[in-house]
């Protein structure tokens, strides 16, 4: 933003110079003015206010003195006196007795303005002052200050002093005037030195007077180096140009071909290309019309003739490098009377552009093959179809004759045409032979495919690509032609293109044809799915009504198979369920399916069935055939099964009806012991139902605290006292009451419920311990149940430990029971288990020992505290004797491995002593006591002494003879006992 606007200031720097000076001065003038008058002006004032006073009081002393005799002429002329060259304009005094008297001096004219007089009159009051003789007042005196002659006076002092500065800055401004136009004199010279410049003086340099000022003769200095350099800048790049003109004309001689042709057309002179591209003498060029040499490109074009107007075109040449492409530019040379003097012809070679735009015309050509190609390959769904689009596109975009398709049999060293281009369509499906087969291009498994094609047609050429479906060598695409041709580098990538798309092609229908066997067969064992299973099912009750017979389902589910899975890992269940699928095939009838719903749950269909015995005997022959042994990863496995069967019409009108109540029988098989088969009745829907609502309730169950826990006291056949407790688990439902455990546990164990129940459990005991710990009552160690879903927790003892640590819990007085199948499944894993848990200071014990598949030497491993011996065992002491020779064994047996023994099912006093007798350690059951809530045995706990040791130390009853009086006494004793 500029101080002035620009259309203000004076266009020239001198005039802008004496622009800016003149208002400089006359600011400083003015400025100066003001303040001299502002001080003239207070300076006048305060003198006349300082006067009048004076005068005021001289007068009122006069007065006094005088009007003591009464005489006004007196006071009169006193006041005269006073105001002669005084500052005043007049004086009036009132005295006593009314006398008054006035002067005035004769009135001055005008020489202020009247703005002036009026300020100054603003500013001077009238002066009065109280005139007394003898102490007493005589009178008062009034005079008036004269603002006119005070105004006159400032007036006259400015009007003076206004003039002489003006005379000063006019003498200034004159001679800055003057030694500034000498100054910049220096700056209009350099016009004259334009001028020269202009004109041609290169040597020529701005002109410098003496007494210029350094700014300006270093402006001038500047300049002229300026223009001296850009002088050397100027030559060197004129030197420079006529250099590249040069370079240029050698580099058209180089890449143009250019002639000199006259006004009639015909050549006068050509450069050494021109000579060498059309491949003539130059002697044999000089007369020759230009339109011989080269014919125009295009078929409808027209050759060049002389004419006034420049010529563009191209054209093809036939020399020594053969036929080239040139782009031709004939200028005509104009003369004075603007006719034609001569023509200058310019031909530029443009056969490799040419060829770079047919080039990428026959790519775009080729890509829109290859893209209608992709689009076949991804809609066709018959390969026949795309093997015929793929040779015709191969030999379209290749142009060759020929093009064929061919798939190898590498086993058999043949090949099969597929697709034929060129060739008669009755070439399809030729075989022909490759028995000289060798590896090319390190693929494995390329055949010479040209080799018997040449054979069996005039082929002279050809090129051919493997197409691989995946790592698999599937065949080969080539084309072929009469004549001699070199294939290029991008015309083999166009081929590969094809074979590329034809593989994923290929793979395409290979992956629908194993998504459609997915969608109906089962990938692990090869049997039709669920989906397949009903469809066939559907079919077979369709045909069973309109023959008015009827149709079964059987459905198989492998007994612990879980167990085999989580202990030996999901590939030994795999390799299991092969091997039952491979039984099951061959237990059925010819016309049976058999197939697989997942898990471990089979089923079969059979269409036939027109009596009960027959699905009998196939459920009885599959039951039979899964219980044998499985050997999988070397070792010797058992999985049973559970058969349920439904029939049509009778169990249901619709496939998935037969299945629900077919495995609504195959529950009830597995309830009545497994490895069994079951019919379908209307009840088992009822069960089914029960069980699916049981389940859902048990899953609230924990949440809304319903389960609780009682204990089952453990006595030492020693003392008789109380020797500890076991935790079972119990279900009290808000409805139906105190569930019994049967009708749930299993629902806990096949649902995973289990798991987060086992800890609850575990938690509850050690806040229970605590509880009679606080109560005073002695401690005594209490057993929990692991099921086996909790012992196959990885971190099982880290849950363990993470509990128990956080109830604060003794750790001495918590005894974990284990069933012995549990262990023996996955020994190797147990011992390490046990182990972890052995470690935390807890005790372990085996349950149900005697009725699972022990071995000795593991059991050995374990770091077992005690063995329960099964119930089985006990219920028929102390009649039975094998079952006395087992329990008397096992307690030898725990004794010799360092074991306690606790005889679980002891309900009798007979079946008491005949244990204390075997010196077993422990017992528990409902001699002892039923299991009790945690309340009732606080009262246990402080009596101690649950058996009486008296009744425990007479002898047991014994067995005599086997004869059958001997059984006769037996009996007649036991009875007396």
């Amino acid at each position: 933003m500029t101080l002035f606007p620009h259309k203000f200031l004076p266009r020239s720097l001198s005039g802008r110079v004496f622009a800016m000076f003149g208002l400089c001065m006359l600011v400083f003038l003015l400025f100066g003015l003001g303040m001299f008058y502002r001080y003239q002006f207070s300076q006048r004032l305060a003198d006349t206010d300082q006067a009048a006073n004076t005068i005021a009081d001289i007068t009122a002393q006069a007065i006094a003195h005088e009007s003591l005799e009464g005489d006004a002429t007196r006071v009169e002329q006193v006041m005269h006196l006073a105001l002669a060259g005084s500052p005043l304009k007049s004086a009036a005094f009132r005295g006593p007795h009314g006398m008054t008297v006035l002067a005035a001096p004769p009135a001055k004219g005008p020489g202020a303005p009247a703005w002036l007089v009026h300020a100054i009159d603003r500013r001077m009051p009238d002066v009065v002052r109280k005139v007394e003789a003898g102490g007493q007042s005589i009178g008062v005196l009034g005079l008036a200050i004269d603002a006119a002659a005070i105004a006159a006076q400032l007036w006259d002092v400015a009007v003076q002093t206004a003039a002489l500065v003006a005379a000063f800055a006019l003498a200034c401004y004159l001679l800055m005037r003057s030694t500034l136009r000498r100054w910049l004199a220096n700056l209009q010279r350099l016009q004259h030195f334009e001028n020269e410049v202009s004109a041609g003086e290169v040597t020529a340099e701005a002109p410098l007077l003496d007494d210029a000022p350094v700014e300006i003769q270093d402006a001038i200095h500047a300049i002229n180096r300026t223009t001296a350099s850009l002088r050397n800048q100027y030559g060197e790049r004129i030197a420079h140009l006529m250099h590249t003109l040069l370079e240029h004309k050698r580099a058209m001689d180089q890449v143009a071909s250019m002639c000199e042709v006259d006004k009639l057309g015909r050549i006068v002179d050509a450069n050494e290309q021109f000579v060498r591209c059309c491949g003539i003498a130059r002697e044999a060029l000089a007369g020759m019309e230009l339109a011989t040499i080269g014919r125009p490109a295009n078929a409808s074009g027209l050759p060049w003739v002389p004419s006034p107007l420049v010529w563009t075109g191209e054209v093809t040449v036939s020399g020594a490098q053969g036929e080239t492409q040139w782009f031709r530019t004939v200028v005509p040379i104009l003369g004075a009377d603007k006719a034609v003097e001569k023509y200058i012809c310019i031909d530029i070679d443009i056969t490799a552009r040419k060829d770079f735009e047919q080039a990428i015309l026959d790519n775009a050509r080729r890509q829109t093959l290859i893209a209608a190609l992709g689009q076949k390959a991804l809609h066709a769904s018959m390969l026949d179809e795309l093997f015929a689009q793929a040779a015709a596109t191969a030999a379209q975009g290749l142009n060759t004759r020929f093009a064929v398709l061919l798939e190898a049999d590498t086993e058999r060293n043949v090949a099969i045409a597929r697709a034929v281009a060129g060739w008669p369509s009755q070439m399809n499906g030729t075989v022909y032979d490759c028995q000289a087969a060798v590896r090319t291009q390190g693929q494995p498994g390329l055949l010479p495919w040209s080799a018997p094609l040449r054979a069996s047609s005039v082929v002279g050429c050809g090129l051919d690509v493997a197409i691989f479906r995946g790592t698999r060598l599937f065949g080969a695409i080539g084309v072929y032609d009469i004549g001699e041709r070199t294939f290029t580098p991008v015309e083999t990538d166009f081929l590969k293109s094809i074979a590329t798309l034809v593989a994923t092609a290929l793979e395409r229908h290979e992956a629908k044809s194993r998504l459609t066997f997915l969608d109906q067969y089962d990938q692990l064992t090869s049997l039709p799915n669920r989906r397949r299973l009903t469809r066939f099912l559907d079919d077979s009750i369709a045909r069973a009504k309109s023959r008015a017979d009827s149709c079964a389902v059987l459905l198989i589910d492998l007994d612990r198979f879980k167990d085999v899975n989580d202990t030996l890992g999901h590939t030994a269940g795999d390799e299991l369920l092969v091997q039952a699928a491979r039984r099951l095939l061959d237990c059925v009838r010819a016309g049976d399916v058999v197939g697989r719903l997942g898990g471990d749950e089979f089923a079969v269909v059979l269409p036939a069935a027109a009596q009960r015995r027959e699905s009998r005997a196939v459920a009885a022959a599959i039951v039979e055939s899964l219980g044998r042994p499985y050997r999988v990863q070397g070792q010797q496995v058992y999985a049973t099964a559970s058969v349920g069967i439904a029939t049509w019409p009778g169990d249901g009108e619709a496939a998935e009806a037969l299945i629900r109540n077919a495995d609504n029988a195959m529950y009830s098989a597995k309830k009545a012991g497994r490895n069994t088969h079951s019919f379908y009745m209307p009840v088992m829907n009822e069960d089914a139902t029960r069980r699916l609502r049981t389940e859902a309730e048990l899953r609230e169950a924990l949440r809304r605290e319903e389960f609780v826990l009682h204990y089952q006291p453990k006595v030492s056949l020693a003392t008789g006292k109380l020797a500890g407790f076991e935790a079972l688990l119990r279900w009290q439902h808000p409805v139906r009451g105190l569930v019994p455990p049967l009708e749930f546990i299993g629902i806990l164990e096949d649902t995973g419920i289990i798991i987060p129940v086992g800890e609850w459990i575990i938690g509850q005991v050690c806040r229970q311990l605590l509880l009679w710990e606080r109560e005073g009552a002695a401690p005594v160690p209490v057993a929990i149940n692991l099921s086996a879903r909790q012992f196959q927790q990885a971190d099982l003892a880290q849950v363990i430990e993470r509990i128990v640590g956080a109830s604060g819990a003794n750790p001495q007085l918590l005894e974990f029971e284990l069933t012995e199948s549990l262990l023996m499944a996955d020994p190797e894993s147990a011992a390490a288990t046990l182990a972890a848990i052995k470690r935390l200071g807890m005790h372990l014990s085996i349950d149900d020992f005697g009725t699972g598949y022990s071995s000795l030497a593991y059991l050995k491993r374990f770091p077992l505290d005690t063995l329960k011996i099964d119930r089985a065992f006990v219920r028929d002491l102390p009649e039975d004797g094998d079952d006395a020779a087992i329990t008397q064994a096992v307690i030898s047996l725990a004794h010799h491995l360092s074991l306690k023994v606790v005889a679980e099912g002891v309900e009798t006093l007979e079946q008491a002593r005949t244990l204390h007798g075997y010196a077993c350690d422990q017992i528990q059951g409902y001699y002892a006591s039923r299991p009790l809530p945690a309340a009732e045995c606080t009262a246990l706990l402080a009596r101690g002494q649950l058996i009486d040791r008296a009744l425990l130390a007479a002898p047991p009853m014994r067995l005599v003879a086997s004869d059958e009086a001997g059984h006769g006494a037996a009996d007649g004793s036991a009875a007396a006992a």
